[in-house]
């Protein structure tokens, strides 16, 4: 494989994961709009919110409060 070669494939790679981050972020944001996992709306917003770590976005848990 030749330097051209590699830095095409490189690109190629980058580019696809750039379209599945893309492709989870909405797939997630849809579920959270539509409330799967709760009982909707702000419940769902609550439980999972989006969190920016490392350059990437990962969904974090809110904290579940003590009874």
């Amino acid at each position: 494989m030749k330097r051209k070669e590699a830095e095409k494939l490189v690109a190629r790679l980058k580019e696809q994961k750039a379209r599945g981050r893309k492709a989870r972020m909405a797939e997630l944001k849809n579920e959270l709009r539509a409330g799967v996992g709760g009982d909707g709306g702000a419940a769902a917003a609550a439980m999972a919110r989006p969190v920016c770590s490392r350059g990437e976005w990962t969904l974090s848990l809110a904290p579940i409060p003590e009874r």
